[in-house]
């Protein structure tokens, strides 16, 4: 039988015991001088649990009591164990929220639990008093949520609900403090620090040592610093705990007398042990060394951490606050500008009376006789303007400034003086701070500013500006881009331009004819030529509407590229509705054949993004609002539920005589495979059956379906059965509106069923204040929706964008029975209840409403006092409107019009929480939930970058210049998890990675922790999509492939699903191309050896004598229209060979356009990415100067990886063909078999070795090989003496005889020896200095190497002249350097340390065939190692043919185990091709 042997290369990693590390570690101490005991009891010996896993990897094993006080150590600590194992110790979890505490009981480089910490702790019940405020929180869903992520993202831990109050019940536990530090933050950093601490410290110690702790014998505190960094000012750095145990130490010490607990600090593998119960007036000097030490090592050390920890500088800063908070305590802004008042005329008044009701008509409302209370806008008073908490913040931000000032002046004059002395601090103190209130008196500008920044939206544009407006705007449609103006590139309708398919049918052989005909080809190559400048232009564009309009002058683009990075820079000039000027310039990447990115001196490539479209459900009571700013998540809460149930509750509570129309029980669960509402829901929790009179209501859909059945009743399209009302009739409820088509509730049928007693019980029942709500998440925080949207355009807007139906009272109202009221101070607001509105309203439940007039809910001030409770800052206020003004970007924004949603922000959010208006949902795998993206993610980063910095711009009122910085999109592009380095190994892995996809990447899931079993399953709508197989690692089911010619019917990525459309599936539709190669494994084989076979396939190195498949689906032959030059270069369009230079190996073809395309057929060095070893590829070519050609011709192919004959066209190869058999034997143990020494050569690899040397620039280079050259191990690679600085030594040396010569340079020569035989294949040059600092001879050599390049230059240059300044000439990336080169900031190129001299590399091609232990693939996922290599005469064969040599042999059980029956299928039917072959030469002979 005749099989395809591919040669793989594994590297091999040494795996270590936690015991064999440790011992290594305390050898290492030793070695270093650290001669600390060592407790023989503390290390962890040898067992074969100690053996280390794939995802742990272990570097020292202490206990933390190993650990010493107040000494930064490398440990790598496990958590104390606890006596017995897994009892008494207590781990406090202090950080900053709990996706912090998640990740510090995940973390696997330091304190790690080994598997005896199975429990957590998150308190529900928060009640006390710090300074004068009061607070209670009862978070029982909160709770119930973090737990139920607590078992999805933390391995092997359990929520517990109480804590140990004995001994034996006190199993190791970690207790999570971040709600307790956030309480303490929301309540007391505006305090002066000295009695901040005072108080922190109290409410700390009775957290630590309360009474139901006392169960455990070992309670500490971890704390890893990376979660709190250092700030400029004591200010902001009481915030960090370490900064606080600092500043305690230092100003008051007494105060940790009794904080007789360890706090863990630690940072990677950095550790420090502190008591701070040990502390004494000279313990914080110490700690402060120690604290700097371990700061030293996080990610975003402070720069001026001396600064920030001296003793005098942190005293300064008491004074200034103490100063400030006096000040801004009794502040008088009487000489504030007047604002303009408000019209409170008469007819003013009848206006705005006829505008609410012309409001409440639009939404058809019912008014009734009664008497309506109606409120105009107050003006803005002096009051306003100083309570607003972001002017405070403004103000307090200036008077710090001028406080700063005046101390520093009044020090100064102190020193001079000699009296600034301790005794006399308060007296400077009262100076300063009469100082600094003279110094706002006279402040006009300050006033000024802050009522600016008040009134800035309320006051209107002049004409003449506003006329301005209109002339930049008109006028930027007229700036072209590229071929194209504004005007033009913004009428562009995407969902007009189609995927033209790439069709090959003329150009290929195959009778698949689905292969000829691939659209997902120009999927990329049709985004960058249309969409491309569209989305970046609409980016820019997008400051036309801001909140300081910016307007476009000019856009300038240049070819800005260089040899590490291929990129445009993009200067746009603007002009703000300020009349303020502005450039931005802008690195944008370009692209090399459509798909390829060169950035930092290497080709990468964006991997696929299957994107969420902007709003989908993703849960039963989540909904995610997902664009290119950020990503909101929407979730439906409340231990109370819709208004109308709750009160149904309290009336059948009233009596008992009601209950009996009423069977109780729990259907829910029986429920959950049926479409139905949230009402049906609630009320399903708590009755299974409801029957008065006639009418009879099932809650349990089991029963409902049956009884429909059963009376033959059919359930209308989009609607529910729920039962029979009075006159026996079906009650149907509409899914959507979940109501009936008569517009009642369910709660409506029953009480219209009820008695009179229930229905007067129902009316005079109360709503509980707490109903279920909706919340979302922003900046990190969730938040009250109706309060969110409320702070960004008030009630007003809610209730018209809501279409909420309404009625304003002046008095106590009766409310219906599907009507819920919201108390104001100067009215009721009664409005129709259904739950979409009631999720969106409950929610203001979270701030007295009763405090305010219904016009005050249209102002942010109202909501401020909220949004500090949640976030803790008032600054917070200016993030939020950052996320209203930028969340929607234009790509977003045209998503949503195609999805026919919402395009206004609050409206979008109104239309989410009507998403959660019940519980039905689609799985976020579900490909009908996402799109796929690619190189649409330069244009969305670009819009997050502007957005950003335009945030701090609008925050000056326009003041500061508005600019990015110039690397920003390259420097986040590159940060990007689907941005990948490229590899030219071989063309199957290159066709993998550019039909890659997966959810991570921009704006996407990037969390691993997030993939949960469920989202790496294969959905049924993936089908046409995403191929089968996946990664058989750690990244199963999460980096995915897509099938060779997905379903995209958009430049947008929308796909059309066809699951339910098998029919029209073909095997390029339901196959990845690595799946494709290996004709027969996809259908028979185990799926996971499935994965295994793609996984290997990307690790093929190229063979000797290599050959296409024998039975094929036509993949070999079509896919070289997707790989890149690297392997295969094809026709554009009909032409002709113009030119080949055999000096340079670049062959010129003509198109019929007249433009041209080089080729390169030299060789180039490439690296197999992690393989050790780099690659010679080198492409041929049929072709020769006057020959003609025609479109999708082949020009040129790699001579290993394809075969171009006249019969079968260019196919690509897959490895030896040999002849195999099927048995086992002594040599087929396990893994293991044997091969012919035949095979050995054929299957043998060309792989070259990489040797760097750096020469000093005054060098001698007396010797050095050449291209071409044949060398042996040993052999001399290149000579040269030592470095001279003196030039003159340098040419009386170039002067000299060799006989003088060698005296002079005894002893300074430097000899490279070669470490491998073989054949010089390249040599690269780079240098840091310029020609003329060089010695002549190493002048001589790096002359010669320039000149080669720049003669490939210049003949590219011949035919492509406009490409002078650019690195791609004839479309061929020329990105070798002929002139000095920076290095980096460390001094390094390519990994060589190089000051003043010459980097060469020489590249060492070897030979390789395969040998014993060299591993093997047969075809599909069975690997063999080889045991045995039988010598040329010894080869076994068969007697059917017993001139042919059976080269190797395949166990037939490994075959079996391994559930690959492909190889069988395969073997036979390339047994059958090539017997009938032979059979037809024979019969042909004959005749």
């Amino acid at each position: 039988m005749a099989l395809f042997i591919f040669l793989l290369k594994d590297i091999t990693l040494n795996t270590f015991t936690k015991g064999e590390l440790l011992e290594m570690s305390l050898f290492m101490d030793v070695m270093n001088g650290n001669t600390t005991e060592i407790n023989t009891d503390k290390i962890v010996t040898e067992s074969t649990d100690d053996i280390v896993s794939d995802d742990e990897l272990v570097t020292e094993a202490v206990y933390p009591d190993a650990l010493p006080y107040m000494e930064t150590r490398i440990s790598r600590v496990t958590l104390p164990k606890g006596k017995p194992d897994g009892y008494g110790n207590l781990c406090f979890l202090y950080t900053n929220n709990t996706n912090e505490s998640i990740q510090i009981m995940n973390n696997k480089i330091n304190f790690v639990n080994a598997n005896k910490y199975f429990f957590y702790f998150y308190n529900m019940i928060y009640r006390g008093k710090l300074y004068n405020k009061a607070y209670r929180f009862r978070l029982y869903n909160e709770r119930k949520a973090l737990y139920k992520q607590i078992n999805t993202q933390v391995k092997h831990i359990k929520p517990f609900l109480k804590l140990a109050i004995t001994p034996k019940d006190s199993r190791n536990m970690y207790y999570d403090l971040s709600k307790y530090i956030e309480i303490f933050n929301s309540i007391c950093t505006k305090l002066i620090p000295i009695k901040m601490i005072e108080i922190y410290w109290n409410y700390i110690k009775a957290i630590l040592f309360a009474d139901n702790l006392k169960g455990y014998s070992n309670k500490f505190v971890l704390l890893n610093i990376e979660n709190f960094r250092l700030y400029d000012t004591l200010k902001e750095n009481l915030s960090n705990p370490v900064f606080l145990l600092y500043y305690t130490m230092y100003r008051k010490p007494e105060l940790l007398k009794d904080i007789d607990i360890d706090y863990y600090l630690y940072c990677n593998n950095r550790c420090l042990r502190v008591n701070p119960s040990h502390t004494d007036k000279k313990t914080y000097i110490r700690f402060r060394t120690e604290m700097k030490r371990l700061y030293s090592y996080a990610k975003t050390p402070h720069t001026n951490t001396d600064e920030i920890l001296n003793e005098e500088i942190i005293e300064r800063d008491e004074a200034k606050e103490e100063i400030v908070t006096n000040i801004t305590s009794n502040i008088n802004i009487t000489n504030v500008i007047s604002a303009p008042t408000t019209v409170s005329t008469k007819e003013e008044l009848e206006k705005t009376k006829k505008d609410l009701n012309n409001s409440s008509t639009s939404n058809n409302l019912n008014h009734d006789n009664k008497k309506e209370t109606f409120v105009i806008k107050p003006r803005l008073s002096q009051k306003s303007v100083i309570s607003s908490p972001i002017l405070t913040n403004h103000i307090r931000n200036k008077i710090m400034q001028k406080a700063t000032n005046v101390q520093n002046q009044v020090i100064s004059k102190a020193n001079e003086l000699k009296v600034n002395t301790p005794e006399n601090k308060d007296k400077i103190n009262t100076i300063i701070q009469k100082k600094v209130e003279e110094d706002i008196d006279k402040d006009k500008e300050l006033l000024s500013q802050i009522y600016d920044n008040t009134v800035a939206d309320l006051v209107p544009k002049s004409a003449a500006s506003t006329a301005r407006d209109r002339e930049l705007q008109k006028a930027q449609e007229n700036i072209k881009i590229g071929n194209l103006t504004i005007k033009e590139i913004e009428k562009m309708q995407t969902s007009h331009i189609p995927i033209p398919p790439k069709d090959v049918s003329t150009s290929v052989r195959t009778t698949n004819k689905e292969m000829t005909k691939l659209t997902f080809h120009n999927f990329e190559k049709t985004y960058n030529d249309t969409l491309m400048n569209k989305d970046l232009v609409n980016t820019i564009l997008s400051l036309n509407d801001k909140s300081i309009p910016m307007y476009v002058r000019d856009i300038r683009i240049k070819d800005t590229s260089d040899e590490l990075n291929y990129k445009d820079t993009y200067t746009i000039l603007l002009e703000d509705a300020n009349r303020k000027r502005h450039t931005i310039n802008v690195d944008i990447p370009k692209f090399i054949e459509d798909r390829f990115l060169y950035l930092g001196g290497s080709k990468k490539l964006i991997k696929k993004q299957n994107l969420l479209y902007p709003v989908v459900k993703t849960d039963s009571d989540i909904v995610q609002i997902t664009t290119n700013y950020n990503k909101m998540f929407i979730q439906r809460v409340g231990t109370k539920s819709i208004a109308s149930i709750e009160r149904l509750k309290i009336a059948l509570k009233k009596s008992d005589e009601f209950k009996s129309d009423f069977k109780f029980g729990n259907t829910l669960s029986a429920n959950n495979n049926y479409i139905t509402t949230i009402e049906y829901d609630e009320l399903s929790r708590f009755i299974t059956e409801f029957k008065s009179g006639k009418t009879h209501l099932f809650f349990s859909q089991i029963e409902a379906e049956a009884s429909a059945k059963e009376k033959d009743i059919s359930i209308p399209k989009g609607h529910m059965f729920i039962g029979y009302n009075n006159n026996n009739k079906p009650i149907f409820i509409n899914t959507t509106t979940q109501k009936t088509d008569e517009k009642k509730s369910i709660v409506d049928i029953i009480l219209e069923s009820v008695n009179s007693e229930l229905l007067d019980a129902y009316n005079s029942a109360k709503s509980p204040k707490r109903l279920m709500y909706a919340k979302v998440k922003v900046m990190d925080q969730f938040v009250s929706v109706g309060l969110l949207l409320g702070f960004w355009e008030g009630l007003s807007a809610i209730l018209k964008k809501g279409k909420v139906k309404y009625r304003l009272e002046d008095k106590k109202p009766e409310i219906g029975t599907n009507e819920s009221v919201l108390k104001f101070s100067d009215c009721y607001l009664v409005y129709e209840s259904n739950v979409g509105i009631d999720l969106l309203l409950n929610g203001f439940g979270f701030i007295d409403l009763s405090k305010y007039t219904i016009t005050q809910m249209d102002e942010r001030e109202t909501y401020m006092d909220y949004l500090i409770k949640v976030y803790g800052k008032s600054t917070i206020a200016n993030a939020l409107l950052n996320a209203y003004e930028f969340t929607i970007d234009p790509i977003t924004k045209e998503v949503l019009e195609d999805m026919n949603l919402p395009t206004d922000l609050v409206e979008l959010i109104i239309y989410a929480v009507s998403l959660l208006a019940d519980s039905q949902y689609t799985p976020e795998i579900n490909q009908g939930l996402s799109r796929i993206r690619c190189n649409e993610i330069i244009p969305a980063i670009l819009y997050d970058c502007i957005a950003k910095k335009y945030i701090l711009y609008r925050n000056s009122n326009g003041r500061k210049p508005f600019s990015v910085p110039k690397d920003c999109v390259i420097k986040s592009l590159l940060a990007v998890k689907t941005v990948e380095d490229y590899s030219t190994l071989n063309p199957v892995l290159e066709m993998e990675m550019i039909h890659g996809i997966s959810s991570k990447g921009f704006r996407g899931a990037n969390l691993d922790d997030s993939y949960t079993m469920a989202k790496r399953t294969y959905d049924k709508t993936n089908i046409g999509v995403i191929s089968p197989s996946t990664s058989p690692d750690g990244s199963v089911g999460v980096n995915k492939t897509l099938t060779l010619n997905p379903s995209i019917t958009s430049l947008r990525g929308y796909v059309d699903l066809k699951n339910n459309k098998l029919g029209e599936l073909h095997d390029i539709n339901l196959f990845s191309p690595g799946e494709l190669s290996i004709p027969l494994c996809a259908t028979n084989d185990d799926a996971t050896r499935l994965g295994h076979a793609i996984k290997q396939s990307k690790h093929v190195i190229p063979v000797k004598n290599s050959s296409p498949v024998l039975i094929s689906n036509g993949f070999e032959e079509v896919c070289r229209f997707d790989l890149s030059s690297d392997f295969v270069v094809n026709a554009d369009m009909n032409g002709k060979v113009v030119e080949y230079d055999d000096a340079t190996k670049i062959m010129i073809v003509e198109y019929k356009d007249g433009s041209h395309k080089a080729i390169n057929l030299g060789k180039t060095i490439v690296k197999n990415g992690g393989g050790g070893f780099f690659l010679s590829n080198q492409l041929i070519t049929p072709y020769k100067v006057g020959d003609t050609f025609k479109k999708d011709d082949v020009l040129a192919y790699h001579k290993d990886f394809f075969t171009n004959d006249r019969f079968n066209n260019c196919r690509m190869n897959m490895g030896t063909l040999t002849k195999v058999a099927i048995m086992s034997t002594y040599n087929t143990y396990q893994d293991a078999t044997m091969i012919t020494e035949k095979l050995s050569e054929e299957a043998a690899t060309e792989m070259c070795f990489l040797r760097q040397v750096s020469i000093g620039k005054n060098s001698n280079v007396e010797y050095m090989v050449k291209v071409g050259d044949e060398i042996k191990v040993g052999d001399s690679l290149i000579q040269f003496d030592t470095s001279y600085e003196d030039n003159s030594l340098n040419a009386l040396l170039a002067n000299l005889g060799d006989d003088e010569k060698e005296n002079v340079l005894e002893g300074s020569k430097n000899d490279i020896h070669s470490k491998y035989s073989g054949i010089i294949e390249d040599i690269k040059i780079y240098s840091t200095v310029d020609l003329d600092e060089m010695s002549p001879s190493l002048k001589s050599i790096v002359s010669a190497y320039y000149n080669k390049i720049n003669k490939k230059k210049r003949l590219l240059e011949k035919y492509d002249p406009e490409s002078k300044n650019s690195i791609v000439k004839c479309g061929l990336l020329m990105n070798e350097t002929t002139h000095k080169i920076e290095p980096n900031k460390f001094g390094v190129i390519k990994g060589q340390k190089i000051e003043d001299g010459v980097m060469i590399e020489f590249y060492i091609k070897h030979s390789e065939p395969l040998e014993i232990g060299s591993k093997i693939a047969n075809f599909t996922a069975l690997k063999n190692t080889i045991g045995e290599i039988i010598p040329a005469g010894y080869e076994p064969w068969s007697d059917f043919r017993p001139n042919e040599e059976i080269s190797t042999i395949i166990a037939s059980n490994s075959i079996l185990k391994r559930m690959t029956p492909s190889i069988l299928l395969t073997a036979l039917g390339n047994k059958c091709v090539i017997e009938l072959k032979n059979r037809l030469k024979e019969i042909y002979n004959e005749k």
